[in-house]
């Protein structure tokens, strides 16, 4: 089963920059919100080892889900739901997901990720829309 490595790497302005690294041994960017006790919509996820499923959401298409330990794919199956890998360039774009990109910089202060449907691409091209397991931590 492939693996997908994110490292979480620096917080600021209310968000996380990430490493995402494929399979395919390519490295994308992550970004997330930063960590506010795993409350839903405002927080990133904890840490650890997660399946990573191909999903389909009524907002962003088909992208892929966190499930395991707290994260659930449907309300009721965690604390936490819909924690999702989409496209996003933005805090404000995503609500406790990880959005990728090809590049991470900032913007007014704040984290933001760019050319973020490249990146999904290249994952969703190294997954091949099957499940994965997912590493997420801190470095």
């Amino acid at each position: 089963m492939n693996e997908v490595r994110i490292d979480r790497h620096a917080t600021f302005g209310g968000g996380i920059h990430s490493h995402v690294h494929l399979p395919t041994g390519d490295m994308i960017h992550g970004l997330e919100l930063a960590w506010k006790g795993n409350l839903p919509n405002v927080s990133c996820f904890p840490e650890g080892v997660y399946a990573l499923l191909p999903h389909i959401s009524p907002n962003h298409g088909a992208v892929y889900a966190f499930v395991g330990g707290t994260v659930g794919l449907v309300p009721g199956q965690g604390k936490r739901w819909g924690c999702l890998i989409h496209p996003a360039n933005y805090l404000s774009e995503i609500k406790g997901c990880l959005a990728v990109g090809l590049k991470a910089s900032t913007q007014n202060g704040l984290p933001v990720v760019w050319s973020s449907q490249d990146a999904f691409g290249l994952l969703d091209e190294a997954l091949k829309r099957a499940p994965a397991i997912a590493v997420v931590r801190w470095v």
